[in-house]
């Protein structure tokens, strides 16, 4: 893919500022008021080369507007506004600006995709974090911000980069982020929500191509310097690891200890002679038997290699992958290398719930799995042919 090319790639920018607090009542300024504030914010967003092409917004529906006059009078009402800004009036428009004004914050996040980003492609972060900037400049002395970042995912397939097991995941801070943004004056301050642990964590430098640059007190961390997709890819990667080790996150959504991934439940139902199916994935878990030995029960086995060839269910239900589910997990490394041989997907595990987890989930990571934890692993067995 060339530099131009669109793709489903998208970048965001998510920025959260917190209103500053009043110190004679101790609650949020009354910056609404200001409307020429406001308006100034209206105006910094649009101005940027990405969102040139923006000529609807939306309120309660998506609506062509007239300009940036209007635009602003849409946004800076002197109350509470929330307002998308897209170039087009599609749901899936390729740019959206949503900006949310409250009585104790401003919330900012675009996001580009398609072929806007492909064109801005060598620019999208400069423009970004340069935005940034202006934004924490306009609201100085009335708002800091809190949380800001850029991150990169796919608009509907899983974004996925090189990972640790187990990973970590921080919400100031997301494991797909390839620019962080801290406002050094706020979180160094003595207002609610100022973390000024997470500055000297930071501080330290990453290790190169990514880099740490401060002006007027924004601080940026910067893991890519354009949104090629190899580059935004590895980025993720680095950066993930680098807030774990700086901060030790908590274990990502979804994860255990060990790193293992918790298998999604909630579609799937009895389907003989899966086990369990989902209607919705089209994936199907089959529950066989291994012997103490290691042997794997034949008509189980042969049950499921006969739906995985055939792709579909007898009654003609869709099957794109199926899955084994063997009674614990140090039984899924017994089988791993006999099922992926057979074509299944996976090798999950039952914990006290019910619940499914996957030891070796997809995507690029750094080391394979945590192997068993039994003195003595199971050795495989020659798998049963269907």
């Amino acid at each position: 893919m060339t530099a131009s090319q669109p793709s489903d790639l998208q970048l965001l920018l998510s920025l959260d500022f917190t209103v500053r607090l009043d110190p004679k009542t101790e609650k949020p300024l009354k910056w609404l008021k200001d409307k020429s504030v406001v308006a100034a914010l209206v105006e910094a967003v649009l101005s940027l080369p990405v969102c040139a092409d923006m000529r609807f917004a939306e309120v309660d529906e998506i609506e062509p507007f007239a300009g940036l006059k209007a635009a602003k009078a849409l946004v800076a009402t002197g109350r509470v506004a929330i307002v998308k800004f897209q170039d087009s009036d599609q749901d899936q428009a390729d740019v959206v600006a949503r900006l949310a004004v409250r009585d104790g914050a401003f919330e900012l996040w675009i996001r580009a995709t398609g072929e806007p980003l492909a064109k801005h492609r060598s620019t999208i972060i400069d423009q970004f974090t340069n935005l940034a900037a202006r934004l924490r400049d306009l609201l100085e002395g009335t708002a800091g911000l809190d949380i800001g970042y850029i991150t990169a995912a796919y608009r509907v397939r899983p974004f996925r980069y090189l990972r640790d097991r187990p990973p970590r995941w921080h919400d100031h801070y997301p494991g797909n982020s390839i620019v962080d943004l801290l406002d050094t004056r706020f979180h160094q301050s003595a207002e609610p929500g100022a973390r000024p642990d997470d500055i000297a964590a930071l501080t330290k430098k990453p290790a190169p191509p990514a880099r740490i640059a401060e002006a007027g007190g924004l601080m940026v961390i910067r893991w890519a310097e354009s949104a090629d997709e190899a580059e935004v890819i590895r980025a993720a990667g680095e950066h993930e690891r680098w807030i774990a080790e700086r901060l030790s996150p908590a274990l990502a959504e979804g994860f255990n200890a060990d790193g293992d991934q918790l298998e999604d439940r909630w579609t799937l139902e009895a389907r003989p002679p899966l086990t369990l199916y989902s209607p919705m994935t089209h994936i199907g878990y089959k529950a066989v038997v291994v012997f103490p030995d290691g042997t794997i029960e034949e008509s189980a086995w042969k049950d499921a290699l006969r739906i995985a060839k055939a792709k579909a269910l007898p009654d003609g239900s869709p099957v794109a992958e199926v899955r084994i589910v063997v009674p614990n997990r140090d039984l899924t490394f017994a089988v791993a290398e006999q099922a992926a041989a057979a074509g299944f997907t996976a090798v999950v595990y039952p914990d006290d719930r019910g619940s499914f987890w996957n030891p070796d989930p997809p995507g690029p990571w750094r080391s394979p799995p945590t192997g068993p934890k039994s003195a003595k692993p199971l050795k495989s067995k020659k798998a049963p042919r269907a």
